[in-house]
């Protein structure tokens, strides 16, 4: 019996002795997390736009915006896709956003970067979601590819603003048989 105790004893000290090790590396890997949340850039930042930068709409869901030093930051807008500017209304949605941001300062909440290395972004302008302009105003689609991807549950929000710029007839809605951008694009390859 001595032995079994003796074991069951042994045993117990063993446990004792991988609990910690566990332990300790459950603290290091909750260390390790933090710090790497703490050093990574944060997968939603708010990047300000004064309205003395000079801000370039490229299409209807593309703006470039100077930095120091003359270079060019691409932002693409989150949850929309508009139409090319060689498409039918693609200069009309150019032109609508061109007009809401002109001259104005607004802040971009960053959502990170795409694979073409762009900021990928909702552009608040005060309390306006221009994003969600766009799609009410009918000249973006909501780009239900990445409506998941929106905070804020804003995907639902771009979702019922398309259904009343179709139902509506607005901008894109208003030609018999829209082409969305995707389509275009896969069209012109």
């Amino acid at each position: 019996m001595e032995n079994v105790f003796g074991y069951v004893e042994m045993r117990k000290k063993k446990d004792d002795k991988a609990m910690t090790f566990f332990r300790s590396w459950d603290i290091k890997a909750l260390i390790l997390s933090v710090l790497i949340v703490l050093c990574s850039p944060a997968s939603a930042s708010v990047i300000s736009i004064s309205s003395q930068q000079h801000v370039e709409v490229v299409d209807g869901d593309t703006i470039k915006i100077s930095r120091l030093g003359g270079s060019w930051v691409r932002v693409r807008l989150s949850g929309i896709d508009a139409p090319e500017l060689n498409q039918e209304y693609g200069l009309e949605s150019a032109n609508y956003l061109r007009n809401l941001l002109k001259d104005r300062g607004f802040i971009i909440q960053s959502q990170g970067r795409d694979r073409y290395k762009r900021i990928l972004g909702i552009i608040q302008l005060n309390t306006v979601d221009v994003n969600l302009e766009m799609i009410k105003g009918g000249y973006a689609w909501a780009y239900r590819r990445y409506l998941n991807d929106l905070p804020d549950k804003k995907g639902s929000q771009y979702l019922t603003a398309e259904l009343n710029a179709r139902h509506f007839k607005l901008g894109i809605w208003s030609q018999e048989k829209p082409i969305s951008p995707w389509q275009f694009r896969r069209g012109q390859k």
